[in-house]
């Protein structure tokens, strides 16, 4: 499942916080607040957009604090911080499915689907980042207020984005065939970590998911799969440049979860990513993807 990434705090790493608010502006993107690997670059055409700018060290937040929330820079404005990123060619990745697509035995046909998928990497030594929370617990994930301390952290676990990913859907137990079969974009969610969205029947009745079952296969272009994540081993399978997950879709109410996770231009959350919109009529991966999925988790 798309778990958290868990950083531990820098002994002595001391910020200064302004006074005045920051509020929310959806305007401005997502902070990248989890560490992360560009393949083969941040500059790629279907990459998030990063706030700070280039990749590099770790960039400590700016901006004002909010007076809502003190002591907490806000995502989604004015503040702006950047965790540690880099460029490669390639790495290897553990596959992290949408916990909505994991955590249950079925799905319902009659909303949206949420699909995410989150590349897990593990450096060889810890990047630095920043833990953001969510400030508004009992509101839903789409419409939630986020933020950090400014602290910084080690991550022992960083994303990765790997330009021309893809993912098929497929009906394999009658007929429908191939649902989609296109590119996955990647946006940077509320919690600053980079993840891979679709919106699985966004546009209307005629393209939501038929009760059935279904296999859903990510690719990746230049990482290569070394596993899937210990909580999706029920569900998923890999091969180097493929992972795969199997979904039961239902008729029946009662299998829904939250509503999607928050907005961003695909994949859980909040965002600051960029990305075209997802072709086909089954749904879309672009702007705001997640706002209308079926609980998709931001991680």
């Amino acid at each position: 499942m798309l778990a958290a990434l868990v950083g531990s705090a820098l002994v002595g790493a001391v910020l200064t916080s302004n006074s005045a608010s920051a509020a929310e502006d959806e305007g401005y993107g997502s902070n990248l607040s989890v560490p992360a690997i560009f393949l083969p670059g941040s500059t790629a055409t279907d990459a998030p957009a990063l706030r700070g700018g280039a990749c590099g060290n770790a960039i400590l937040p700016t901006g004002s604090t909010s007076t809502q929330f003190p002591g907490y820079y806000i995502q989604k404005s004015e503040s702006m911080w950047q965790a540690q990123c880099a460029n490669a060619d390639a790495v290897n990745v553990v596959a992290n499915w949408g916990d909505n697509l994991t955590s249950r035995p079925k799905v319902s046909s009659r909303q949206p689907i949420r699909v995410e998928v989150g590349l897990d990497y593990t450096p060889a030594t810890p990047m630095k980042g920043f833990v953001v929370e969510k400030l508004t617990p009992d509101a839903e994930d789409r419409v939630a207020t986020y933020g950090t301390t400014g602290a910084l952290v080690d991550f022992t676990t960083a994303r990765v984005f790997d330009s021309g990913a893809r993912l098929r859907i497929e009906r394999v137990d009658g007929p429908g065939g191939v649902v989609y079969d296109g590119p996955m974009s990647a946006e940077i969610n509320s919690t600053g970590a980079v993840v891979y969205g679709y919106n699985w029947g966004v546009k209307g009745k005629s393209g939501r998911a038929l009760p059935g079952t279904y296999k859903l296969t990510y690719t990746l272009n230049r990482a290569t799969f070394i596993g899937v994540d210990a909580g999706d081993v029920a569900k998923a399978s890999y091969t180097p440049k493929t992972t795969s997950l199997m979904l039961t879709v239902s008729a029946t109410t009662g299998v829904k979860g939250k509503p999607g996770s928050g907005s961003g231009s695909s994949g859980g959350g909040s965002s600051g990513g960029s990305g075209s919109h997802g072709g086909g009529s089954s749904g879309g991966s672009g702007s705001h993807g997640s706002e209308h999925g079926s609980g998709g988790h931001r991680r």
